[in-house]
């Protein structure tokens, strides 16, 4: 069993693995932290958060020491498979998942003693794989470099992404959207497509994102106010005016992360925590901020910049189109994700609900980050095999 063990730990990317046990235990102790003025107590939550980092931590195991997961992560057929039952589960949460309180937004489906799960989340993952899955199996087939011939878009791997994107805007779930719509975009940029549609595709992106908010503006106010969603980008120009309404939550985050300054207010002292509804998962940035400071953000922010910088050094190494594609999926997956949960709390970007990565609590987004560790991981495994 000790060989055992030692043969995986060899075999793995310490480094990776490392960040993420580390970024993993600071957020078990904020989330106690954060969670100290919710019904159940800091406790509850605690145990709750270990019992995801110890089961996010057999799946990445499981999928580094089981010998054809390299193989099954690459078979399309069963990608398709895994797809449709994805789209199964994403159908269910949005007709008759369970609703969340105050937005009415549907995407959850609850199991038992009181666990929910969330398809969307699951989306990150499969949109990388069905992309990647594609590529290679067209590669196999016609023998040949794609990244020099392949030259249209290839209407599966866009259709599969933009159902599973429609479905969670429909929920409405603006976070998770534009999180899976960025991944698909970065992927899809990955797999050598013609320069001209990544130019088109870039280009597109980033005008929809500088003219969103003048469309919003421009909408008639009974229609804002109506739409939780659409008052997010409304409140996103000026919360103040909505400190008691639908600006709460960013008003109530910036001034925690005022108060802590650079060095914070001190373990578990946090005043905005109580006020805020989500302090242990979209806000927990906030809570952090006001505790720990400035320097205890950036000891985060290093960590996680520096798992994300491992994925996309391993990428670019790689002479693997498949490798490179997932790798960069997974790396574009965790700089986006954190990219808005931080935009959010500091009013840099309209809030939408998103967790950080290790972070916040949320079994469902803690697992999903877990399994694509493990794949990260299993890969680079495969890359030292081969070199």
């Amino acid at each position: 069993m000790i060989s055992k063990i030692k043969q995986w730990f060899s075999q793995i990317d310490k480094q990776v693995l490392i960040a993420v046990l580390a970024l993993s235990f600071i957020g078990i102790l904020a989330v106690s932290s954060a969670s100290q003025t919710f019904a159940g107590g800091a406790l509850f939550y605690f145990i709750r958060q270990f019992i995801f980092i110890l089961l996010g931590i057999f799946l990445v195991i499981f999928i580094t020491v089981l010998p054809d997961s390299y193989k099954m992560m690459s078979n399309k057929k069963l990608i398709l498979i895994l797809s449709g039952i994805l789209l199964a589960l994403l159908l269910y949460a949005r007709f008759a998942g369970t609703v969340a309180q105050g937005t009415g937004a549907y995407g959850w489906i609850q199991l038992i003693a009181g666990f929910t799960i969330q398809p969307a989340e699951f989306a990150k993952i499969m949109v990388i794989l069905v992309v990647a899955s594609y590529y290679l199996d067209r590669l196999n087939a016609k023998n040949q470099d794609l990244s020099k011939k392949w030259n249209s878009l290839d209407w599966p791997t866009f259709l599969i992404p933009a159902v599973f994107i429609g479905l969670i805007i429909s929920m409405p779930d603006l976070g998770n959207a534009i999180i899976v719509t960025f991944i698909f975009l970065v992927v899809y940029l990955s797999s050598g497509i013609k320069p001209l549609l990544t130019y088109f595709v870039s280009g597109a992106t980033v005008v929809l994102t500088i003219l969103l908010p003048f469309i919003v503006r421009a909408l008639p106010s009974s229609l804002l106010k109506s739409n939780y969603q659409l008052m997010r980008f409304v409140v996103f120009e000026n919360p103040w005016p909505y400190y008691n309404s639908q600006g709460l939550q960013v008003v109530r985050s910036l001034l925690a992360i005022s108060r802590g300054g650079l060095f914070g207010q001190g373990a578990g002292q946090s005043v905005v925590k109580s006020t805020l509804p989500v302090s242990n998962t979209d806000f927990i940035m906030a809570v952090i901020g006001e505790e720990f400071g400035l320097l205890g953000i950036l000891v985060i922010l290093s960590l996680y910049f520096w798992l994300v910088f491992r994925i996309f050094y391993v990428s670019v190494n790689s002479k693997s189109l498949f490798n490179r594609i997932v790798l960069n999926g997974i790396g574009g997956y965790f700089f986006i994700q954190a990219l808005v949960n931080l935009g959010g709390i500091t009013a840099l970007l309209p809030m939408t609900g998103v967790t950080f990565p290790f972070i916040s609590y949320g079994g469902t987004s803690l697992l999903v980050s877990f399994i694509a560790i493990g794949i990260v991981l299993k890969i680079f495994a495969e890359e030292k095999t081969n070199q």
